[in-house]
């Protein structure tokens, strides 16, 4: 996420500054778009917590993440929480999407708000959003947040049949971002592993065990702290307590795993305790590598830290990506949230 993004965002929902340019009928939505993993979220969280923004929609911020929903059934239960904040309880609860739909139009018609449609994955979904714009000029806006730009396009010229140049944005996949999402999919699927819930021997395998001196895999769960330390969308409290449950199950697993168990011992749901020792491995070869790739001077500090922990253990992960990336003001937060769980305490003074 860049500042011209955001001050982008902000003119397209607020208008240039002028009283008629903010209350343009037309200007009643914005679009965007791009693929999984761009920041398209956490830059309308962003623009929606800032102050400005929230000064200017005195209605109120409402969110709507549709996601999966497919059935009208689901849209509508999507729909019905933004529905209660701009309503005073006097009117009957709607049933149907239809109801619901004309129910948000009637509230936000006097209203200044901003709507946020957000993870929208097919046309039901957007004409159920489009149901609920009032049809007269408004102050309030909808921002309609999509994978597909395609989908936005052909559904807002066609069946809106908006006549002027449609308000977009479209969010790209930079290689590091991607790079990112690869790994953050195997550090989860490790975790989950290490936790003894449901992960197959083959996933493992192919995890644990890539050939090559330095397995890619293994390579790219031990960046993944660093990669998404410049990730447009690890921004939000959100993105870092996702980062930190995976990360705390992974410590605390590789941790706690002992090597002098004589006999497998069952989890919970009956997968041996020699599963659960490979994958805290991954976490093991993930620091580990991350240690051979820093230049000389981080890798002493590395190794400084490294002492303060139990013969045996590993620096945590987290701790050697903030040290290959170089960037410790915008990891305090997550290390903070973390000291319970780790073996090396990180102290702000010491930086």
């Amino acid at each position: 996420m860049v500042a011209d993004q955001i001050e982008k965002l902000q003119k397209m929902l607020m208008g240039s500054g002028k009283r008629d340019d903010a209350t343009e009928g037309e200007r009643v939505f914005v679009a965007i778009d791009g693929p999984s993993g761009t920041g398209k979220s956490a830059l309308v969280a962003k623009v929606a917590l800032s102050r400005k923004v929230q000064m200017h929609f005195d209605g109120g911020v409402l969110w709507v993440t549709m996601g999966a929903a497919a059935q009208l059934a689901e849209i509508a239960n999507c729909l019905r929480p933004a529905l209660q904040a701009v309503s005073d309880g006097s009117e009957t609860q709607p049933h149907t999407l239809s109801q619901t739909c004309t129910a948000m139009r009637a509230a936000l018609g006097p209203r200044n708000c901003l709507v946020i449609a957000d993870d929208l994955r097919n046309t039901e979904q957007l004409r159920a959003i489009w149901r609920c714009i009032p049809t007269s000029s408004t102050g309030s806006r909808f921002v309609l947040v999509a994978r597909s730009g395609e989908l936005l396009q052909d559904f807002l010229t066609r069946e809106a049949r908006i006549s002027r140049p449609i308000q977009r944005l479209s969010m790209k996949l930079v290689q590091a971002q991607g790079q990112s999402r690869k790994a953050v999919g195997m550090l989860r699927r490790a975790a989950t592993l290490s936790v003894g819930c449901s992960t197959t021997e083959a996933e493992l395998h192919a995890l644990a065990t890539q050939t090559g001196e330095v397995p890619l895999a293994i390579y790219q769960v031990g960046r993944v702290l660093g990669s998404l330390l410049e990730s447009p969308n690890y921004t939000t409290e959100a993105d870092h307590v996702d980062v930190i449950r995976v990360v705390q199950a992974a410590l605390a697993n590789a941790a706690s795993t002992s090597s002098s168990s004589s006999s497998p011992v069952p989890l919970k749901d009956g997968r041996p305790e020699e599963e659960r020792r490979r994958a805290a491995e991954v976490f093991r070869c993930a620091a580990l590598t991350l240690k051979e790739c820093l230049s000389p001077h981080d890798r002493a500090k590395y190794l400084a830290l490294g002492a303060l922990a139990p013969p045996g253990v590993i620096l945590p992960v987290h701790v050697a990506a903030v040290l290959w990336r170089q960037d410790l003001d915008r990891c305090r937060l997550l290390l903070l949230a973390l000291e319970q769980l780790v073996l090396v305490k990180y102290d702000p003074a010491q930086d």
